[in-house]
């Protein structure tokens, strides 16, 4: 006759996995089916949140954290980047929330006006009392953002009739999130008007103003070295290549967002007084933006 034998553990500890049960993406604006629209020079919050679950009561979880990324230029664990990364370590657990095993979280991520538009990942992280951490991912898209600042007015200063102005410098800057080419319109008083100024005495033509978008030549120029070396304002709408990139370094604003456009004009004869007329932008998508 043999014999069987066994032995008992007296401390045995059964620890379930949490889970999630929902989460959601919310940006705090209206936009279809979750997308999230950011703010021109500026910032927008954007919250993850949901509920999660442990069998073995809402005490056993620990913490959660979370990161936001592109999917095309980033992954998880990358390093964070304006443009591409971010992560919250500290997103809140409240275990006020519901029962005695669930509780509702909490991540909140403030997206820069540049971060890439596209596609991107919201990975959850979440651990319990025993360190059985859980992984849950949502995508939503992050929207393209057209934006440019400019600044408020163009001084020529004072100009001799049948005179070229001096070279007046203004500066072009992405405040959105893809490349852009500009759209370029004048008019002195109303729109379509084809004068670019209105003066106390007559007004100057629309073409009589003029720009260069990539080269500058500050020197004296006479009407015919002016007329050949910046291209005509117009009444109507024309957009001209600029390739102006969105910004891609944290640190340094208005180093690679920003470029340098270059205008004079032109007094002809009969012109008197004080002269004011209006430049109106406009930023479109570029080819790769």
């Amino acid at each position: 006759i043999s014999g069987a034998g066994f032995q008992q553990m007296t401390n045995l500890t059964l620890n379930s996995p949490p889970r999630f049960n929902y989460t959601f993406i919310d940006d705090s604006i209206f936009t279809p089916m979750g997308e999230i629209d950011l703010s021109a020079g500026s910032w927008r919050i954007v919250n993850v949140q949901g509920v999660v679950y442990d069998f073995d009561g809402e005490q056993e979880l620990l913490n959660i954290s979370s990161e936001f990324f592109e999917i095309a230029g980033s992954f998880y664990g990358d390093l964070d980047d304006n443009n591409r990364h971010y992560t919250n370590s500290t997103c809140y657990l409240d275990k006020s929330y519901g029962g005695s095993t669930e509780a509702a979280f909490y991540c909140g991520y403030n997206l820069s006006y540049y971060a890439n538009a596209g596609l991107w990942n919201t990975t959850m992280f979440l651990s319990d009392n025993l360190s059985l951490p859980v992984k849950k991912s949502n995508t939503t898209s992050i929207n393209q953002l057209l934006a440019i600042e400019i600044q408020s007015s163009i001084d020529f200063g004072i100009i001799d009739a049948q005179a070229v102005s001096n070279e007046t410098i203004v500066n072009v800057t992405n405040f959105g999130n893809v490349i852009i080419n500009l759209t370029i319109e004048g008019y002195a008083s109303t729109l379509g008007d084809n004068n670019s100024m209105a003066c106390t005495t007559g007004n100057i033509p629309v073409y009589y103003t003029k720009y260069n978008l990539t080269s500058s030549y500050s020197n004296s120029l006479n009407l015919t070295e002016f007329e050949s070396r910046y291209q005509n304002l117009t009444s109507s709408r024309i957009t001209r290549r600029f390739d102006l990139r969105h910004r891609q370094t944290d640190a340094n604003p208005y180093l690679d967002d920003t470029n340098l456009t270059y205008w004079r004009t032109y007094a002809p004869i009969g012109i008197e007084g004080s002269c004011a007329g209006n430049i109106i932008f406009g930023a479109t998508v570029a080819s790769g933006g």
